[in-house]
């Protein structure tokens, strides 16, 4: 399994899947004040279609100019009228008050997110304490604010803040996570960011067995991709999640997809259909 993720991760990098990636957006950013902010704003945006998310980031960003911790530090700049499905410009306002709030009393995000615990011992406690820091920051919150700033506590796989860490902690040779908490938080406490695509990927990759996309399944993903990886589970997270997105691994899954699939040898649901499609085949040419 790990060699066929690896090679899966090399096509990954060489065909510059990050380009068509939120994570793209942080990449604007060199240093690293302004990559954890930028960052957080386009992680918590981070759902949807990925060219509409990813022009709706960077029109977020756009008022924050080419350094948002700065910016924000001097002031909330004023947000045009905008609506993103669940969430509109004042939801956006608050959100930045309160990382604004953040920087001011901490001096950085990672500096916040550190106050509420040892993260590499207890991610979730870490996390849900910043999250409710954060919340409080922004002022009373409508369910644009809520949905944006998700609680971990309600036990959802918080997919956003997965890959807002994973962006933040990791630095891997070859791979494109900036990484500029990387050192203050152990990539192998990191947990898989869960979206549409990790979960039928997962499942059929036999990851996990359970039915609902939360806290849990995140946790059994990743305690299979430890096994492969102990040091950085979240390793396969950017060409697991592509495979999904490019088509790789559909919905609706045929054996043709399987029989085209770089990880096909190594996955069980793979193996099944091409097995019965080779089944087939013989029958229909008289074959024993």
């Amino acid at each position: 399994m790990r060699v066929a993720l690896e090679r899966l991760r090399g096509e990954a990098l060489s065909r510059r899947y990050v380009e068509r990636d939120p994570l793209s957006t942080v990449l604007d950013f060199s240093d690293p004040g302004d990559q954890e902010v930028g960052g957080l704003i386009a992680a918590l945006l981070a759902y949807g279609q990925v060219d509409l998310l990813r022009a709706h980031a960077r029109a977020v960003l756009e008022p924050l100019g080419d350094h948002p911790a700065r910016r924000l530090r001097a002031g909330v700049p004023e947000l045009s009228p905008m609506k993103y499905r669940f969430h509109d410009h004042r939801d956006l306002a608050a959100l930045l008050r309160g990382i604004r709030t953040l920087l001011l009393d901490h001096g950085t995000l990672v500096a916040a997110f550190g106050s509420h615990g040892d993260a590499g011992a207890d991610l979730r406690r870490t996390l849900t304490g910043f999250v409710h820091e954060l919340r409080d920051a922004a002022g009373p919150a409508g369910p644009g604010l809520r949905f944006l700033l998700a609680d971990p506590a309600g036990g959802g796989a918080c997919k956003r803040w997965h890959l807002y860490l994973r962006w933040m902690v990791r630095r891997a040779d070859g791979d494109p996570d900036p990484g500029p908490w990387h050192g203050r938080i152990p990539a192998s406490a990191l947990l898989i960011p869960l979206d549409t695509h990790l979960v039928r990927v997962g499942r059929r990759l036999g990851f996990t067995r359970r039915r609902t996309a939360d806290w849990k399944m995140a946790e059994e993903v990743t305690a299979a991709l430890r096994r492969l990886w102990p040091e950085d589970p979240v390793r396969y997270d950017l060409p697991l999640c592509h495979l999904g997105i490019r088509g790789g691994c559909p919905p609706d899954l045929t054996s043709e997809d399987c029989g085209r699939c770089p990880l096909r040898d190594v996955c069980p649901t793979g193996r099944r259909r091409c097995a019965a499609s080779a089944r087939r085949l013989e029958r229909g040419t008289g074959r024993a």
